[in-house]
């Protein structure tokens, strides 16, 4: 971010939860402000600092809320069935899936949402293209490798090219 920031080219990503990150959600969480974006997603623009940052940077959180049930497992291999817990929110409470994305664009909340998506929609592309294609046709028994070879970079510039 900080070389992007230094040639002036516009950055956008989505950071980790770490513990400066999920602090600033729980004071964020009953704020308003928060507005919708799409398919029940909702977005709040708000600033946060980082100790590895040389200033404040701007950050959009991004939210949806969850409408079934959860369940909470420990995180080892050796749980037991008994050690699930199911969470069923009250009614008058909610559930709620964040993520935060850091960027430099001064644009509104939904239309940085909507950038984000637009990236995420280009990369699924490639992994489809990646995943159907690639480890199908790298197998050593498979004699015809050059031929695939040739058309996965025919169909990635096609891709590249019409995105």
């Amino acid at each position: 971010m900080t070389e992007a920031g230094q040639r002036g080219i516009d950055y956008l990503f989505k950071l980790r939860k770490s513990l400066y990150v999920k602090k600033l959600i729980l004071q964020q969480h009953c704020q308003p402000g928060w507005e919708k974006t799409h398919a029940g997603w909702e977005a709040l623009a708000t600033e946060l600092q980082l100790s590895i940052w040389k200033q404040p940077r701007r950050v959009v959180l991004v939210r949806r809320r969850l409408q079934e049930n959860i369940v909470i497992a420990p995180a080892s291999d050796q749980a037991l069935p008994h050690q699930l817990s199911l969470l069923e929110p009250a009614e008058d409470m909610a559930t709620f899936e964040y993520s935060v994305l850091v960027t430099s664009l001064a644009s509104e909340v939904v239309t940085i949402v909507q950038h984000y998506r637009d990236r995420a929609d280009c990369e699924n592309n490639f992994d489809e293209i990646k995943n159907q294609w690639v480890w199908r046709v790298c197998d050593p028994k498979n004699q015809t490798v050059p031929f695939y070879r040739t058309n996965i970079e025919s169909i990635t510039v096609l891709v590249t090219y019409f995105e």
